[in-house]
C-alpha cells in the first residue's frame, strides 16, 4: 500500500507522493483533521527507506554473510535500530558503484 494509516502514524512512499496524489492528500487532510480534534501536535519527518542486511543482500546480488562481513569491516554504513543493522537506499547504490568499480579495476589489471 503506497498511503498507509496506522493509529498515530500516516506513512506515504514516494511512488504515492509522485504518482497517487489525490489519494495521499486526502488521506494526509484527514489524518491532520483528526489530530487537531484530538489536540494532538502533527510532525512531517522525511526520511529514506532502510533495508535489512537480507533485503540488502538481495538487492545486491550476494550473501546475506558477504553483507555482514561488509558491515563488520566498515565498508557499509549502517543505521542501528535497536540490536538490528538497517542500510539506506543510498548506502547500497553507493556499495554497488563501489563492487562495480572494483571489478572494473580487477579486469582492466587483468589484461
Amino acid at each position: 500500500m503506497s498511503t498507509l494509516v496506522a493509529g498515530d502514524e500516516i506513512t506515504i512512499t514516494p511512488e504515492a507522493a509522485l504518482t497517487d496524489t489525490a489519494s495521499w492528500v486526502k488521506a494526509m487532510g484527514q489524518f491532520l483533521a483528526d489530530a487537531a480534534k484530538e489536540g494532538k501536535t502533527v510532525r512531517v519527518v522525511a526520511e529514506e527507506e532502510t533495508f535489512t542486511p537480507r533485503e540488502t543482500a538481495a538487492a545486491l546480488d550476494i550473501s546475506r554473510s558477504a553483507v555482514q562481513r561488509a558491515i563488520v569491516a566498515g565498508e557499509m554504513k549502517t543505521i542501528r535500530r535497536g540490536t538490528h543493522y538497517r542500510v539506506t537506499a543510498s548506502e547500497i547504490r553507493r556499495y554497488r558503484r563501489q563492487m562495480l568499480d572494483r571489478m572494473s579495476k580487477a579486469m582492466a589489471d587483468a589484461f
